[in-house]
C-alpha cells in the first residue's frame, strides 16, 4: 500500500531551536565533566651551565595524567546545514564554544642528568649521573575552545526510527599558557621560552583530543531515537510513521522535509480503508518565519483514527438511569402517558445501548458554524429584532444549507437576511457521518428483555482544531465535534401494543445524545498523533491550524520540556538557569538537571 498521510517541513529556526535546546544545557554539564586524556611530552636534550658546573639533560619525559578541567563552560554557538551527505543536505555541523578555562594535571618528569663540577684548579672535574623522578601539580591556562560536531540526520528503516548520527567531534583549544611548575628542571635550561612553547602546544593538543563525540552522541541519539515510528494512543491504538514515497528530504540544504505514512492500527491490524493519499510536502518555513515547522494531516489519517476507535469498542455505550443528570429520562413510567404500552412496566428502568454499525467517516465540505465570533459579527450586520431571533442558533452547526434555511424560516427570519447570515457562518470544514443502532431495553426481569430498536444516522462537524498532549504523552492534533443532526428511524420492537414509532426522536436527545457526544469528544482528544522527539511539545500559543481540501494544515512553534524525556536520556540533559551566588551575590549561570 502506497500512502503518505502526514507530511512535515522543518525550517532553519526549528533546526536551531532543537539544537540549542538540547546542547545549551548538556554542553555545560555533560562536557564540563570530561577529562582530558593523559599525554607524554618528550623534551629534546639540553644543557645547563653555571659557575663551576655543567649539566647535560637527556631522556627527558613529562607525563601528564589525572587531568581535569576548571571553569570549562561550553555553550551552544550555532548549527549549519551543509550540502554534502546522502541524501545531499543531511549533514549538520554543530559548533560549541567555551571561554577562558584552565586544566589541572599531575606532572611527572623523568630524565637523565649528567653533571660535572669544576673546582678551578688543575684537578679533574667531579662528575655524576642521576635519574630524577619528580611530581608536581600542573595548571595550564587556555584562552578558549571551539568544539565542532559534524552530524548526519538519517532514518533507519529496520528500527523505524529517526536519529542524528555524530560522525566526529573535535575540539580546538586556543591561547594556551604553559604555567610550567616552578621547580621543574625545564625552567633551568637556557632556552626556557622554546620549551614553554613546546609544552603549551602539547598540552593544547591533549585538551583538544578530549572525546567530545561520545557524550554528544548519547544526548542526540537518545532523544531522536525516542521518535518512535509507532506512536501509542492507548487501548491498542497506534499510528505508524514509516517513511512514505517522498522520504526524508533536505531541499537546497535549507531545511528538513519528511513524508510519513501516518497509518492507524488497532492491535497490530493496519487501517486499509478508502483511497490512501499521497499528500504533498509543505513548504519549508522561511528563515524569517516564527513557526518552526509546517505539517499536513490527511483526512485519511483521521478516518484511520475513527476506524481504530470503532474497532476498540470505545464508541459502544450502555447508558443507565444513574448515568444521566435526570435519571427519570430512562424510566418506563416517565413515558406511560405518551405511550400507554410503557404502563405495563410500572417503574421499571430502561437501559439504552448505542452501537455504531461502522466506523465514522470524515469528509471535507462546506459547513455553517454559529461560533462566538460569527455571532458577534452578525450582531453588527442585522437589525436588532432579527438578531434577537438568531440568538437561539448560537453554537449550532450545519452540514446542509437546505437544513439551515429551513430552520431560519421556521424561526421567523425573513429570507432577505439569509445571505448575510450564511456569509458570516460559512467556512470550510470536516463533516463526520456514522450509522448506529439505538436500542432501549426494559429491565423488567424477563428473558429476553422487551426492547425497542432504532436506526440512527448521525452527522457531526469537526470544530476546535488544536494541538496537545494525550494521556499517553503523545503529541497529537486534537479536535471537538458539534452535532449537526440526528435522524432516528424506528426498526423493530418486542413491546406489546407499542405504537409510537417516532419515540426514538424524543428519547435520543435526553437518553443518548449527551453520552455519545462525550464518547466522540474522547476520540477527538486522542486525535491524530504527530511524531515529535520526546521532550518537545507544540507551543499552543504560536500554532495555526486550518482546514484545506483533503488535509489539515498546521504551522507551529515548539517548546522544550526535559521532564518529558525518557528516563535514560533525562540524566544527560540540563537546562540553564540564572541564580545568585550566595557568597559573592553575583548572578551566575547554572546547569540544572532535568527532573
Amino acid at each position: 500500500m502506497t500512502v503518505q498521510g502526514v507530511t512535515f517541513a522543518i525550517g532553519k529556526k526549528g533546526i536551531e531551536f532543537f539544537s540549542q535546546s538540547l546542547l545549551s544545557g548538556v554542553a555545560v554539564k555533560k562536557l564540563q565533566n570530561l577529562t582530558p586524556p593523559p599525554n607524554t611530552i618528550n623534551i629534546p636534550d639540553f644543557t645547563q651551565a653555571g659557575f663551576g658546573y655543567f649539566s647535560s639533560y637527556s631522556q627527558f619525559k613529562i607525563a601528564l595524567s589525572n587531568g581535569r578541567l576548571n571553569g570549562f563552560n561550553p555553550t551552544y554557538s550555532s548549527v549549519t546545514q551543509g550540502t554534502g551527505g546522502t541524501p545531499a543536505g543531511n549533514q549538520f555541523q554543530l559548533i560549541l564554544s567555551a571561554g577562558a578555562f584552565s586544566a589541572t594535571y599531575d606532572w611527572r618528569e623523568t630524565y637523565k642528568v649528567y653533571t660535572c663540577f669544576n673546582s678551578g684548579d688543575m684537578a679533574p672535574p667531579a662528575c655524576d649521573t642521576r635519574y630524577p623522578d619528580n611530581t608536581f601539580s600542573y595548571n595550564p591556562g587556555f584562552g578558549g575552545m571551539t568544539v565542532t560536531v559534524p552530524t548526519e540526520f538519517v532514518y533507519n528503516a529496520a528500527t523505524n526510527t529517526y536519529s542524528f548520527n555524530v560522525t566526529a567531534a573535535t575540539g580546538a583549544a586556543s591561547g594556551a599558557t604553559a604555567n610550567i611548575p616552578g621547580k621543574s628542571a625545564v625552567n633551568g635550561q637556557t632556552s626556557a621560552g622554546c620549551f614553554s612553547t613546546k609544552v603549551s602546544d602539547a598540552t593544547a593538543s591533549a585538551i583538544s583530543n578530549i572525546d567530545f563525540k561520545t557524550p554528544i552522541s548519547q544526548i542526540l541519539s537518545g532523544v531522536l531515537k525516542s521518535i518512535d515510528g509507532n506512536t501509542d494512543l492507548g487501548n491498542g491504538i497506534k499510528f505508524n510513521y514509516a517513511l512514505g514515497p517522498a522520504g526524508l528530504g533536505f531541499p537546497n540544504a535549507k531545511g528538513v522535509t519528511v513524508g510519513a505514512t501516518g497509518v492507524a492500527s488497532y492491535n497490530g491490524q493496519a487501517y486499509a480503508g478508502g483511497t490512501p493519499p499521497v499528500l504533498p510536502i509543505p513548504a519549508v518555513p522561511a528563515d524569517d518565519d516564527d513557526h518552526f515547522m509546517n505539517i499536513y494531516v490527511s483526512d485519511w489519517a483521521i478516518n484511520g483514527l475513527s476506524w481504530a476507535y470503532f474497532n476498540a469498542g470505545l464508541l459502544n455505550l450502555t447508558v443507565r438511569p444513574a448515568d444521566l443528570p435526570n435519571p427519570a429520562a430512562l424510566k418506563a413510567a416517565t413515558y406511560a402517558a405518551y405511550e400507554p404500552a410503557f404502563g405495563q412496566y410500572g417503574m421499571a428502568a430502561l437501559t439504552a445501548k448505542i452501537t455504531p454499525l461502522a466506523a465514522p467517516v470524515t469528509a471535507f465540505q462546506q459547513v455553517w458554524l454559529f461560533t462566538t465570533d460569527a455571532m458577534k459579527l452578525l450582531e453588527t450586520q442585522l437589525p436588532a429584532s432579527v438578531y434577537q431571533l438568531l440568538l437561539g442558533f448560537s453554537g449550532n452547526a450545519y452540514a446542509s444549507q437546505t437544513k439551515l434555511e429551513a430552520d431560519l424560516t421556521e424561526t421567523g427570519i425573513d429570507s432577505q437576511y439569509f445571505t448575510t447570515i450564511e456569509n458570516a457562518v460559512r467556512q470550510k470544514g470536516k463533516v463526520t457521518t456514522q450509522s448506529m443502532q439505538f436500542e432501549i431495553l426494559v429491565e423488567n426481569g424477563a428473558t429476553p428483555r422487551p426492547n425497542l430498536i432504532f436506526d440512527l444516522q448521525r452527522t457531526d462537524v469537526m470544530t476546535d482544531l488544536s494541538l496537545g498532549t494525550t494521556s499517553t504523552n503523545a503529541q497529537s492534533m486534537m479536535f471537538s465535534f458539534a452535532n449537526a443532526g440526528n435522524a432516528v428511524t424506528f426498526k423493530s420492537t418486542t413491546i406489546p401494543r407499542f405504537s409510537k414509532q417516532n419515540f426514538g426522536t424524543i428519547l435520543w436527545p435526553v437518553a443518548g445524545e449527551s453520552s455519545y457526544a462525550a464518547a466522540m469528544q474522547g476520540m477527538g482528544q486522542r486525535g491524530v498523533a504527530i511524531p515529535i522527539a520526546q521532550g518537545f511539545s507544540f507551543l499552543l500559543t504560536n500554532s495555526t491550524l486550518s482546514i484545506q481540501d483533503g488535509y489539515i494544515s498546521i504551522s507551529s512553534q515548539l517548546e522544550f520540556k526535559p521532564a518529558q524525556l525518557p528516563m535514560a536520556v533525562r540524566g544527560l540533559v540540563h537546562t540553564l538557569v540564572q541564580k545568585r551566588d550566595e557568597e559573592t551575590g553575583e548572578m551566575r549561570v547554572y546547569a540544572i538537571a532535568a527532573e
